[in-house]
């Protein structure tokens, strides 16, 4: 019988990833697992901790979403070529933002509190990097991972 998933990695961390992937890969020793993402990196935690050999990757290399970083359950993208003013995206649980980059300000949507005052922390520490992504992802469609806040 298959197992499919859709996002079941969201909150995860890359530790806890590489734990959930390595019992999924267990389970698929006798059965079929389907994992579905938009987070590219999670491609490369599975590789890490399955081997290539176990994988088989459909990508629908468009509609990816480039995860810049992930804490606490919080997930940081960015859209390519997306609407300025620059900005990134914030995920967490059922809550959704959109969090200005210069100046560092929330423009829509809402977050708890405190994942909000974790936000614009790790945001103030990024500023520079954040601008960075923002720039290359629309003129080159390239990023890069920023670290956690912890």
């Amino acid at each position: 019988m298959p197992l499919v998933l859709d996002d079941a990695l969201i909150t995860s961390d890359d530790e806890r990833a590489a734990n959930i992937l390595r019992a999924l890969a267990r389970f698929a020793e006798g059965g079929q697992v389907m994992l579905f993402t938009d987070h590219g990196h999670l491609i490369d935690v599975a590789r890490a901790t399955s081997g290539e050999q176990a994988l088989a990757v459909h990508s629908l290399q468009d509609s990816t979403v480039p995860e810049i970083s992930r804490f606490l359950g919080i997930v940081i993208t960015m859209y390519f070529s997306d609407h300025n003013p620059p900005h990134f995206h914030v995920r967490h649980e059922e809550y959704r933002a959109l969090i200005g980059i210069e100046p560092l300000e929330l423009r829509e949507g809402r977050l708890p509190a405190r994942v909000l005052g974790l936000v614009m922390e790790w945001g103030e520490m990024h500023q520079a990097e954040l601008m960075e992504n923002w720039t290359t992802l629309a003129e080159e469609g390239n990023f890069r991972r920023i670290a956690p806040l912890v």
